[in-house]
């Protein structure tokens, strides 16, 4: 059995005794047309907009519809505006430049990065990598912390969704960094996204994570595995 799917039966078991399980669906994707690599990206502009869901990976839970706006275009700061379906607002995502996040919001702690990391890369011809380290600061703690980010454009998949169908990047990225909480140790986390040079942004982003008990070195646990998908864009 591979590690994810070890990993995800293992979160499964965790769940308590009588809940209906339903696991995420698996993204319909198919090869690309192979043509992207001529598609120019959609650039920036004040009032695009995104509309994701947040689902649970482990069980199809619809967790929140999150609504972007990309609301102001400065020098070196691009503010993407979020909302909550239930009316909150919440922690905005901030680029240097398109496709460089200087504030990352998708994780358990809002990240502000010393060097701006990049969501997709500007190079995105097949296997391209590339490797960052840097440091991060937690909305918990004042302190930086380190991080590491590798990055592999992985593949050319047209993926199907409620909004349409997308040619796409995939991209993948394998983090390993230090936590902020000092509660975890040998932290390592996964962040996929589905590059969709027409919509300028990712159609589909998955992330996860695994890390070491800091009070049991033998003790794996694993971070929340949640996959967002766009419902619109415009």
């Amino acid at each position: 059995m591979d590690h994810s799917k070890r990993r995800t039966l293992l979160a499964l078991l965790a769940l308590p005794a009588g809940c209906t399980i339903e696991p995420l669906a698996p993204l319909v994707t198919s090869v690309g047309d192979g043509k992207l690599s001529s598609t120019p990206t959609r650039p920036p502009a004040i009032g695009q907009t995104w509309r994701y869901k947040k689902f649970n990976f482990y069980n199809s839970q619809l967790l929140d519809t999150v609504q972007e706006r990309l609301s102001a275009i400065e020098a070196q700061r691009l503010n993407i505006e979020r909302q909550s379906a239930q009316g909150v607002q919440l922690a905005s995502e901030i680029h240097s430049h398109w496709g460089l996040v200087k504030q990352d919001p998708y994780w358990d702690n809002l990240q502000t990065y010393d060097e701006p990391l990049a969501i997709w890369p500007t190079d995105l011809s097949l296997g391209v990598t590339q490797s960052i380290n840097t440091n991060y600061q937690s909305d918990q703690s004042s302190f930086k912390h380190w991080i590491n980010v590798q990055t592999r454009v992985m593949a050319q998949e047209r993926i199907a969704l409620s909004c349409g169908t997308f040619e796409t990047f995939k991209i993948e990225k394998l983090i390993r960094l230090d936590a902020p909480d000092g509660l975890k140790t040998n932290l390592f986390r996964q962040d996929t996204i589905w590059f969709a040079p027409q919509v300028g942004r990712w159609v589909v982003r998955e992330t996860n994570g695994q890390f070491v008990k800091a009070s049991r070195k033998s003790s794996l646990a694993y971070e929340d595995h949640f996959r967002w998908e766009l419902e619109s864009w415009s």
